[in-house]
């Protein structure tokens, strides 16, 4: 088997997913992998939340639409957290995507990357923003600048985008994503963010230990209910009653424990 390019990786991905690959590399071709957007001005500029239909037929933010880009190239600023992998990955496809944008549409682009720690990144970017500069046109960052990024006019509605490119607006896995990494104010439903790497949690079970009909009998006998054994019963556990569990199984004596837990 011959091994694919990463643009075919790419593209087939997002074919699984009902996405054509020129819709997701026209104009805002980078939306997918950054947080945020920055806007070309400051309160009045277009895209802070509009409606779509608002937006000029030639704005930037409707895409590449034809061959108005011949010839040209595109340099991204990218702001991005330092020491954090994520904030290299579109580094590391530009290369990819420019190839893309230049065999299909006739333009280049390339990226430079600031950084800073989590501190002191959100200092430096301010002041661009506020002036209107295009120093910086992506960002990483942590969700919980949309509010500090968007009541100034800072950024672009991810909505704008979306209504403008709807192929863009992928249905997430779980609205926690919608909620906690795009939408400001909470509970508004705006979203503002395009979420790169959200947090996941996952829980592994040990079957043959929950299904044991020793074990169930123990446990019941020690706790008073039943070992839950599936996964719709453990979604609706309390955090006391995984306790009860994790003490259960913590058995030092013979090497096994209740709980084992991951952290980065």
């Amino acid at each position: 088997m011959s091994e694919k390019t990463l643009g075919q990786q790419v593209e087939e991905n997002l074919a699984g997913r009902g996405i054509s690959r020129r819709n997701l590399f026209k104009g805002g071709a980078a939306l997918g992998l950054a947080g945020m957007l920055a806007a070309c001005g400051g309160d009045d500029d277009e895209g802070g939340g509009e409606d779509p239909a608002d937006i000029p037929e030639d704005s930037p933010l409707r895409g590449t639409l034809g061959d108005e880009m011949q010839g040209k190239h595109i340099e991204m600023g990218l702001a991005a957290l330092s020491g954090w992998p994520p904030s290299q990955i579109p580094v590391d496809l530009y290369p990819d995507f420019s190839a893309y944008t230049e065999e299909n549409f006739g333009y280049t682009t390339s990226v430079t990357k600031t950084e800073a720690p989590f501190a002191e990144l959100f200092q430096k970017i301010a002041p661009s923003l506020a002036a209107g500069s295009q120093e910086y046109n992506i960002m990483v960052s942590d969700s919980q600048w949309l509010g500090a990024l968007s009541e100034p006019g800072w950024i672009v509605s991810a909505d704008t985008i979306m209504g403008l490119n709807p192929e863009l607006d992928i249905e997430v896995y779980s609205s926690l994503v919608v909620n906690t990494y795009q939408v400001y104010p909470d509970g508004s439903g705006q979203r503002w963010g395009f979420p790169q790497m959200p947090d996941t949690q996952g829980i592994f079970m040990r079957l043959d230990w929950l299904e044991d009909p020793d074990e169930q009998a123990a446990f019941e006998a020690a706790y008073g209910y039943k070992l839950p054994t599936t996964f719709d019963e453990y979604e609706q556990l309390k955090m006391t009653e995984y306790e009860d569990i994790f003490e259960f199984f913590t058995r030092p004596d013979e090497g096994i424990y209740g709980l084992a837990a991951q952290y980065s």
